[in-house]
């Protein structure tokens, strides 16, 4: 990261994405936790509260979307889509989804997000 970002000049969103970005990496190449990688990256950078949060949200992000992908399509159970979240439906008769065969056939009413 930059100097200027370490002294604690102007922060850009695209910082804090590429922080959170950053830490989501490790986290995956090294097994250490998302929190213990968070740490490591944002440490010393000299941000705010506010900015901790924003960054360790984009690394949460990037953590789920790269998980995600690597899941094969047939096993997901839950689907992004233009902003929206969509899960699978949890069946009548209580049934899990620990198996192939128990995967949902049908999904929830899309959350969308909303910010602030």
């Amino acid at each position: 990261m930059s100097t200027a970002l370490r002294r604690g000049h102007s922060v850009s969103a695209h910082d804090l994405e590429n922080l959170g970005k950053t830490a989501a990496r490790l986290s995956e190449t090294s097994g250490i936790s998302l929190t213990e990688a968070c740490t490591r990256t944002l440490d010393g950078e000299g941000l705010n509260q506010e900015q901790v949060r924003r960054a360790v949200e984009h690394a949460n992000i990037n953590a789920v979307n790269s998980k995600f992908a690597s899941l094969r399509g047939d096993n997901r159970i839950v689907h992004l889509d233009h902003g929206l979240l969509f899960w699978g439906a949890r069946h009548v008769d209580g049934r899990g989804f620990d198996t192939e065969a128990n995967r949902p056939t049908n999904l929830q009413i899309p959350l969308a997000r909303r910010d602030g």
